[in-house]
């Protein structure tokens, strides 16, 4: 578990479903569409210079999955070079090429231990971005937090006031929203904020929120 101290030179900030390039879906409206962009790129774009307005180079920014779809290795190395974050920590979603295909490039096993799997091992750098799997703890400022990209109805220590942030659900899915009351989980997607959110931001959001002990605890 990773346990972060916030400073005045590295702040944290978490955001998902960030759906670089996402073009689709076919017979539909576009997510950039809907978003009120004028293409994939500006849509795009304008994520990475709006998380460049607010995070900065040392800080540490949370991505919880779904970084891109529609796009390729080149592009995502484009992005990276934009985004002026040196601290882009990411899970998996369920959008995870061509960014999985970077982190199982070949070759990668070299930069682990002999005989260690690479399809096992986290975290992974490539550049900037670092990826910690498909679920990761960390402890900010003394909170215990859980990421996800999914949401949970339970997770570790949430009886005892634990967060879960995710994403997935764009906002659609009640119990995750901030003005819930079903506990302390919150969606930190984009499609609810617009930006990535900071720490402070979410503990505001989270301390109006109960804890909940929905099952045997």
């Amino acid at each position: 578990m990773l346990n972060i101290t916030e400073s005045d030179t590295s702040k944290v900030w978490f955001t998902s479903d960030l759906h670089l390039d996402h073009q689709g879906p076919k017979g539909g409206t576009p997510l950039w569409e809907s978003r009120g962009y004028e293409s994939p790129e500006d849509m795009t774009l304008n994520i990475i210079d709006t998380c460049n307005q607010f995070v900065r180079p040392n800080d540490i920014l949370f991505m919880l999955g779904d970084l891109c779809l529609n796009s390729n290795p080149l592009n995502i190395d484009r992005y990276l070079s934009r985004l002026k974050c040196q601290n882009f920590w990411c899970l998996f979603g369920n959008h995870n090429n061509p960014h999985e295909k970077l982190i199982y490039r070949p070759g990668r096993d070299k930069l682990l231990a002999p005989g260690v799997k690479a399809n096992w091992v986290y975290p992974v750098t490539y550049k900037n971005m670092t990826y910690l799997g498909h679920y990761h703890e960390v402890s900010v400022n003394g909170q215990m937090i859980v990421l996800s990209h999914y949401a949970y109805q339970v997770w570790y220590e949430s009886h005892h006031g634990s967060w879960c942030l995710c994403g997935h659900s764009h906002g659609s899915l009640a119990t995750t929203r901030p003005e819930s009351d079903y506990g302390k989980i919150l969606d930190v997607g984009w499609d609810l904020f617009k930006k990535p959110l900071s720490f402070q931001e979410i503990k505001d959001i989270m301390d109006k929120k109960p804890v909940q002990k929905v099952d045997h605890h």
